[in-house]
């Protein structure tokens, strides 16, 4: 289980942006989701939908 998911969002990596899901645990990025992938398991989320 991680401690915060934020669903939803840009995700800028090397090889270009996608829209995705950030996984943090421990205060540190743990993992990079496609939507695709399944629920995520988390403490805490948040919905990055829409403009910053």
């Amino acid at each position: 289980m991680y401690d915060l998911v934020i669903e939803n969002g840009a995700v800028d990596i090397s090889q270009g942006e996608f829209k995705g899901t950030l996984a943090i645990k421990s205060g540190k990025f743990a993992a990079i989701f496609s939507d695709e992938a399944p629920h995520v398991e988390a403490r805490r989320y948040i919905d990055a939908t829409g403009p910053l």
